[in-house]
C-alpha cells in the first residue's frame, strides 16, 4: 500500500457490504437450485449453502459493530472469534448426528475465514494511520 492510499473503517464498511452481496447472491443461486431438486443438490450445494449463510450473519453482525463502535468494535469481533476457535473442544463431536458434526465444521472454518479477513482489515487500516 503506498503511504497516500488510506483505508478507513467507511472503506471497511463497504468492503463487507460487498462481500454480504457477494456470498447472498450465491445463496439465491444455490437455494433455486435446492427448491428445485433438493435430493440431486443437496450433495453438490448444501455445504456452500449452509456455510455462505452462516458467514453473511457474523458479516452483517460485524457491520453493525463497526458502524457503532468502529475499530474498538472489530477488535471486540477478532478476540470474541479467536477465542471462540481456540475452545479446547473438538467441534466434530458436539453430537450423535452426523449432519449437526459437519455444520459445527462449517461453522469453525467460517470463523477461521472471517477471523483471517477481520485482521486483514484491521491491518488495512492500521497501515494507513502510518
Amino acid at each position: 500500500m503506498a503511504k497516500t492510499d488510506t483505508y478507513t473503517i467507511d472503506d471497511l464498511i463497504l468492503e463487507i457490504e460487498s462481500k454480504i452481496r457477494i456470498k447472498t447472491k450465491k445463496i439465491v443461486e444455490d437455494k433455486q437450485r435446492l427448491n428445485e431438486n433438493f435430493i440431486y443438490w443437496f450433495s453438490w450445494v448444501g455445504e456452500e449453502y449452509y456455510s455462505a449463510l452462516y458467514l453473511v450473519g457474523l458479516l452483517e453482525n460485524l457491520k453493525s459493530v463497526v458502524e457503532e463502535d468502529g475499530m474498538e468494535g472489530l477488535n471486540r469481533q477478532i478476540n470474541a472469534n479467536t477465542e471462540f476457535v481456540m475452545r479446547p473442544y473438538n467441534v466434530r463431536e458436539k453430537s450423535t448426528s452426523e449432519l449437526s458434526n459437519a455444520a459445527s465444521t462449517y461453522q469453525y472454518r467460517m470463523r477461521l475465514e472471517f477471523i483471517e479477513d477481520m485482521n486483514k482489515w484491521k491491518r488495512l487500516i492500521d497501515e494507513s494511520k502510518k
